[in-house]
């Protein structure tokens, strides 16, 4: 017997509402606080989570599904955790 295969698109959702949402949790980042503390850490994280929605949509452009290239987004993204660096939700 196979085992149950996950859906990459949740019930009542899209593959592009999917992407969507990855592209979104991929960008959006705490800035640092104090901000000249760990800004260097904050813009080279930005920039590889910014690299890596370039490289799902390069992979949408060449024929992959987008709810694969979502999925495919939110893995890599969890490689870049945003706890690298100080940030106001870091303080408390």
């Amino acid at each position: 017997m196979n085992d149950p295969v996950t859906p990459l698109v949740p019930p009542g959702s899209t593959a592009l509402r999917e992407l969507a949402l990855a592209v979104g949790q991929t960008l959006r980042l705490p800035e640092p606080w104090p901000r000249d503390l760990d800004e260097e850490i904050f813009l080279r994280l930005t920039r590889d989570r910014a690299d890596l929605v370039c490289q799902a949509t390069s992979r949408i452009i060449s024929g992959e599904d987008a709810a694969a290239a979502a999925a495919w987004l939110r893995e890599q993204t969890a490689a870049l955790p945003a706890d690298i660096y100080k940030h106001a939700g870091r303080l408390r």
